[in-house]
């Protein structure tokens, strides 16, 4: 039972502050190589992914033609861009982080293509609502909302593996494997610090 409880502490034991998660000072050389390395293995994860579900995709609807086929359109519509999507948000940071050290840049770049994803996700069912249900509505702008959040959980992500990269060399393959296995920990962690600071501000009341 310890080891357990133990097991629980570490997991959710982030040395990282704040500052840290914060920082948007140029990326050293050597920090740089170790993010390209999870950026580029984890693209090419996404594409794999992305490839084999494609290929799903063709089965259940016969072969490529059948995507003309209004009555499966709708299917496609919602698959495509969800498969597609993370790999098309990975491949911007890893564009990104190739062209600049500078972690605005590649932040921001990113965070403007969430921004672009949500509001074509609108535009889309507003174009298209005659041929588009609510139903279906709702599930591309889930589709768009869901993608976002994961870009925001990856700025998250990327400023950890820069703060461990200080400490020694980054497994890309262990970093890849597990990026959904550390999110309930790195989410929890940066809310924890920004709950912290807004507790430190807020004005005490004094009982006289």
């Amino acid at each position: 039972m310890d080891f357990l409880v133990n097991a629980v502490k570490a997991y959710f034991d982030r040395s990282w502050s704040r500052k840290d998660m914060m920082s948007l000072a140029p990326i050293p050389q050597n920090d740089s190589t170790s993010l390209n390395r999870v950026y580029l293995t984890l693209y090419w994860a996404m594409m794999c992914s992305s490839y084999g579900s494609f290929l799903h995709l063709f089965w259940e609807l016969g072969d490529i033609t059948s995507l003309f086929n209004c009555s499966k359109c709708t299917q496609a519509s919602l698959y495509i861009p969800r498969e597609s999507g993370a790999s098309i948000s990975i491949g911007s940071f890893l564009y990104l982080a190739m062209k600049t050290g500078e972690r605005s840049i590649i932040y921001l770049g990113c965070l403007t293509l969430a921004c672009f994803l949500m509001f074509s996700s609108i535009i889309v069912n507003d174009l298209f609502s005659s041929f588009i249900d609510s139903h279906t509505a709702h599930l591309m702008l889930k589709v768009a909302t869901m993608q976002t959040l994961f870009i925001g959980y990856f700025v998250l992500y990327s400023q950890e593996i820069l703060y461990d990269a200080r400490f020694g060399n980054i497994n890309a393959v262990n970093r890849t494997l597990t990026i959904f296995f550390h999110l309930p920990a790195v989410v929890i962690h940066a809310t924890r610090l920004c709950l912290r600071v807004k507790l430190s501000e807020a004005p005490h009341i004094e009982l006289y």
